[in-house]
């Protein structure tokens, strides 16, 4: 039997080389307790949260937006996570920042902050980029400086359907493997509006070269200022369960996964529309 302790130093030993590999630049951003209470199926959906998931989702956004949020990854890992996110619709294009800081007790810190520019065609169609810089710290070992890409584009079939497509780090697609910092990643996916109480969202993902997920996650609200949701994740396979409250301009969501050996990752996203 593994006592507590050695239990907490392995669970830490294998986040550290989960966080480490962020050394091979992920491009991404943390995706916002809405999305992970979805099991993180949100490459087609819109809102201020698509800056993690899919650069085009914030061109539906009529108003600013102001988003900040806090993480925690497997319980008693000392590993943190504090996101902030701003949309501003600005003509014919809508503008995103955010910047993240993780962490890993002292063993390991990244800093990365982004720009996203994102357009919509007509009412159907929108793309976007984001621009992401990453300052990647281990102690008395190295600093990296890194720069990645992630484009993405939403079609809206029809007022219940809408699709999505994003690439993350999709400089290397365009780069020699051996010169490459990380792999690129293909999500596409699908929301389909039942009702106006519920919804249904979908992303399968590949990361090149190496593996699959697909994840499903479904939205409701039983009332108009509470919203509840659920998901699942394959590989690794993982649960996730969030709630949110919708109060005047503010939306504040709490959510977490859950995975077998490291257990629960808590989230919480403070949301502000002006």
């Amino acid at each position: 039997m593994i006592d507590h302790d050695v239990r907490r130093f392995l669970t830490g030993v294998f986040v550290l080389l989960l966080m480490c590999s962020a050394i091979k630049v992920s491009g991404q951003v943390s995706s916002g307790a809405g999305h992970l209470g979805l099991g993180n199926a949100s490459v087609a959906l819109a809102g201020v949260h698509s800056i993690g998931s899919n650069a085009s989702g914030i061109a539906k956004l009529e108003k600013p937006v102001l988003s900040l949020g806090y993480a925690e990854y497997f319980l008693n890992s000392d590993t943190r996570s504090l996101t902030g996110k701003l949309v501003l619709p600005i003509g014919i294009v809508s503008l995103g920042f955010y910047g993240n800081h993780d962490r890993f007790g002292s063993h390991f810190q990244e800093t990365s902050a982004g720009l996203t520019i994102s357009k919509s065609f007509q009412s159907d169609l929108a793309v976007g980029i984001i621009t992401n810089y990453h300052f990647i710290n281990i102690p008395d070992e190295k600093q990296i400086n890194a720069v990645s890409i992630d484009i993405g584009g939403q079609y809206t079939i029809n007022q219940t359907a809408t699709i999505g497509l994003s690439l993350r780090n999709f400089e290397q697609l365009l780069i020699d493997e051996a010169n490459a910092t990380d792999q690129a990643t293909i999500a596409v996916g699908a929301a389909y509006q039942f009702s106006y109480q519920t919804f249904i969202a979908t992303e399968f993902s590949y990361l090149v070269d190496s593996h699959t997920d697909l994840s499903v996650g479904v939205n409701y609200l039983p009332m108009t200022w509470l919203v509840v949701r659920g998901g699942l994740s394959v590989n690794p396979f993982m649960r996730y369960v969030g709630l949110g409250v919708i109060y005047n301009r503010f939306n504040v969501d709490v959510a977490t996964s859950f995975h077998a050996q490291l257990g629960y990752s808590p989230q919480i996203s403070i949301d502000y529309r002006f």
